[in-house]
């Protein structure tokens, strides 16, 4: 077995990154010897040690580089795993460098830098989420040394009883009970595009009066949120567009809505999209980034071009009006994650990286 170093830039589980990690390493760790290190131990950590993983915390900052250097060599790793692009990683890249050991960088945004981009020249290799990440490192990074795997999710996550996932959400949102329940889930913030989510629910929502739609993410910019309520007023939304923050009971949520709504401006992947399908959920997503990758337009969803707001409320209209088709695209869906898009198989294929690299 290797004896493998992951790094995290951030100590919470809040967001993506930190849930992928948690994820890839349940199925990695039969086959490595895995430790994380981090700025703090947390809710990460946490999470991570359940598993039986080992964390450790360190500032990651360029003066800690000594310590860094002294903790790779006293562990004996074989490889270093950076889980982001963040400038702590690239702190990792640099004692991986002094320490002559392979540096693996796992990307998960879509990066529009050049001058942040220049420091994956020095991987080992570089493993991004969808094709979309990938072309974006095309250039810095020889095509060799390039793997794309996709996220994966746990599908026992959301395999919740759905009536009474249903009863939970509709108490959360104290909606009646024959309403149609849209979900936004992401980190409330501009990246996110939850304002577009608004506009569309005015639309929606004239047209289909019992159509009820719920924000659920982490308040990263409350200036942001302040914005979106003032919009939903101004909209006359009140009662029918919900901030409900974050939750920890995202996958039963998931299982208990009708329909997922995703608004990003820019979306490397879409780790919610895949969520939402495993959990049958039909989804209306702007074509950006990844999006595609993941979401099969008429198949399992619906794909609009960034900025039709009104191509999203139609799309919402035509899944609220028909049953059945929130049905059918719902189980295609789940049929996707099934078969391209596990976290085991996700682990499957990162583990055959890192076997390549140590080879």
């Amino acid at each position: 077995m290797a004896h493998l170093l992951f790094v995290s830039p951030v100590a919470t589980k809040r967001g993506g990154a930190p849930n992928s990690l948690v994820k890839l390493l349940k199925y990695l760790r039969a086959d490595h010897e895995t430790v994380v290190l981090m700025p703090a131990l947390g809710e990460l950590a946490s999470a991570l040690q359940t598993l039986g993983v080992t964390c450790h915390a360190m500032p990651l900052r360029l003066r800690s580089l000594p310590s860094l250097v002294r903790f790779i060599t006293r562990g004996k790793f074989d490889l270093i795993y950076a889980n982001g692009y963040h400038y702590r990683c690239a702190v990792a890249l640099l004692a991986s460098k002094l320490t002559r050991r392979p540096f693996v960088w796992h990307i998960r945004e879509v990066l529009r830098d050049p001058a942040r981009l220049r420091w994956l020249r020095y991987a080992t290799s570089v493993v991004t989420i969808s094709h979309a990440v990938a072309e974006r490192v095309q250039g810095f990074v020889t095509a060799d040394r390039i793997y794309v795997i996709p996220n994966g999710v746990d599908l026992e996550d959301f395999n919740h009883d759905r009536p009474s996932a249903r009863e939970s959400l509709r108490r959360i949102l104290r909606v009646p009970e024959g309403a149609t329940i849209v979900l936004n889930v992401g980190t409330i913030c501009e990246r996110k595009n939850q304002l577009h989510a608004i506009e569309a629910a005015a639309e929606v929502i004239a047209e289909h009066p019992s159509v009820a739609f719920a924000l659920m993410g982490d308040f990263q910019d409350e200036g942001y949120v302040a914005a979106l309520n003032e919009r939903a007023q101004q909209l006359r939304l009140q009662g029918k567009v919900d901030l409900i923050g974050f939750r920890r009971d995202a996958g039963l949520c998931l299982c208990g809505a009708d329909v997922l709504l995703h608004t990003a401006w820019n979306e490397p992947q879409g780790r919610v999209i895949l969520e939402a399908m495993a959990a049958r959920l039909p989804v209306v997503a702007y074509d950006v980034g990844g999006v595609s990758e993941s979401l099969v337009h008429n198949e399992t969803g619906f794909l609009i071009p960034f900025g039709d707001v009104s191509g999203l409320a139609q799309a919402i209209s035509s899944l609220v009006a028909q049953p059945d088709l929130r049905q059918r695209m719902g189980n295609a869906g789940r049929l996707r994650v099934e078969g391209s898009f596990t976290a085991e198989r996700t682990a499957q294929r990162v583990n055959a990286v890192i076997s390549r690299v140590l080879r």
